[in-house]
């Protein structure tokens, strides 16, 4: 390129850098309300947190930082999910909706969440060691995943279980009305009995009326008994006053004379007539038979009355028994649930299927954080909280190992300072001892001295 166009080339540069540049339009007030965006660094940070991470150990792995923050939102979604099994079973095991149900809701999503963070938790072991802690981790995923999902199974089958649970109660308090009625019969019905197979729970204390009955039966039967005496007698007398009026018309016939007019015949005829009625107490029997029919008219009004009052009397507590059993309509409790939903189950194999279907869905989601530590190979993450873990052990092996020389070489510098204090001891000891002996023995030749002068 020639020096005259680099000249020109730069000159238009330089005049496009003096124009004035276009002024940017204020932003209005709806863009400056405009929320400000989420941080989803800090989100990341709480996700990792739940997955048990070291944020400034990650830093040197910053790559892995998705991976564990995905861990971590599938730890808060398992118990998330727990914590809304747990709400299930407590308004399943109450049978009503409470503020209170809160609390162990909120105590449950935090001991899984925990539960899980520690499941997850990095732990770098081998050999027997590694498998004993997997296994373990595995099998306390498993068992709350059981617990966990039951809830939840249940309310996914809430509306067949609810079926089978009232047909069910029907059925008990039917069967129960019917044993009731059984167990206590109408005793003064002929052939009325109790089956042997009674309990104690199905009998009940009504009065009985079968002494009322027995009386009435036997009054009836004295009472047919008189009448019969009656009709045989009514009927012996007309026999006799028939033939006794025939032989005295003049009837021909066996026994009769055929002569018309009271003649000796048709006087004893007649006289035998009336001395057979003057034999039987027609009069006193008929009064007693009257007597005796209003008695029975009285007597039945009572019976009837009486089971009157014994079949309202059943009645009322029979009620009364029915109503202390569980209402059709009652609210239905976790257990029965569970064996409502066993017995449904049981009658039915495409329910039966479908029920463990969901049941293993719902462990399989409860163990996915597990399910995936586990099926992950060793991270770089764990490599180096490993060699983390390496090292603080070496540095706390080693400190312990210089405390206890430290110690050793104090010890020593004790023992043989104390040796040289007793080494000095002696000697400070032997100087006086030879001390004394000098001056006894100049004192000894100085005495020896004086006496020798006087």
């Amino acid at each position: 390129m020639s020096p005259t166009k680099i000249v020109s080339q730069n000159r238009r540069y330089a005049d496009a850098d003096q124009a004035p540049r276009p002024v940017r339009p204020w932003p209005g007030p709806e863009a400056r309300r405009r929320p400000e965006p989420v941080d989803l660094s800090t989100v990341g940070r709480w996700l990792r947190y739940l997955a048990g991470v070291n944020e400034k150990l990650l830093d040197q792995v910053h790559y892995e930082r998705t991976w564990y923050a995905a861990l971590g939102g599938v730890i808060l979604g398992t118990a998330t999910i727990a914590a809304f099994s747990m709400w299930f079973a407590v308004n399943q095991a109450v049978g009503i909706a409470h503020l209170g149900i809160v609390v162990p809701v909120l105590i449950w999503f935090l001991f899984i969440l925990n539960l899980d963070r520690w499941l997850v938790a990095s732990r770098p072991t081998r050999g027997w060691p590694k498998f004993w802690l997997v296994a373990t981790r595995v099998v306390l995923a498993v068992l709350f995943g059981v617990v966990i999902a039951e809830p939840l199974v249940m309310r996914i089958f809430e509306t067949k279980i609810i079926e089978n649970v009232r047909a069910d109660r029907a059925d008990h308090l039917a069967t129960f009305e019917g044993r009731l009625t059984a167990c206590n019969p109408d005793l003064t019905v002929p052939g009325a009995t109790v089956p042997n197979d009674c309990s104690a729970k199905e009998k009940m204390s009504l009065g009985d009326p079968r002494k009322q009955s027995d009386e009435l039966t036997a009054l009836r039967e004295d009472a047919a008994g008189l009448q019969k005496s009656i009709d045989d007698f009514n009927a012996k007398h007309q026999q006799r006053q028939v033939k006794a009026n025939a032989e005295c018309v003049g009837t021909s016939g066996p026994g009769l004379t055929g002569r018309r007019g009271e003649g000796p015949r048709c006087e004893r005829l007649t006289q035998e007539a009336d001395d057979f009625a003057a034999q039987y107490p027609l009069v006193a029997n008929t009064t007693r038979l009257a007597e005796m029919k209003a008695d029975i008219a009285v007597m039945e009004g009572d019976l009837t009355d009486a089971r009157a009052a014994l079949e309202n009397a059943r009645t009322a507590e029979i009620k009364a028994r029915l109503a202390k059993e569980v209402q059709v309509d009652a609210p239905i409790g976790l257990l029965e649930r569970m064996q409502a939903l066993h017995v449904l189950g049981d009658e039915n194999s495409a329910l039966w299927w479908g029920i463990l279907m969901v049941r293993l869905l719902f462990i399989a989601v409860d163990c996915s954080p597990v399910l995936l530590k586990m099926a992950n190979s060793r991270t770089a993450y764990d490599r180096l909280v490993e060699a983390e873990l390496d090292e603080a052990v070496s540095t706390h092996i080693g400190g312990i190992e210089k405390s206890r020389r430290g110690r050793e070489v104090e010890d020593q510098l004790d023992r043989e300072e104390h040796t040289l204090a007793e080494r000095e001891r002696e000697a400070d000891l032997s100087i006086r001892y030879a001390d004394a002996v000098d001056n006894l023995a100049k004192a000894y030749e100085k005495r020896a001295r004086a006496e020798a002068a006087s």
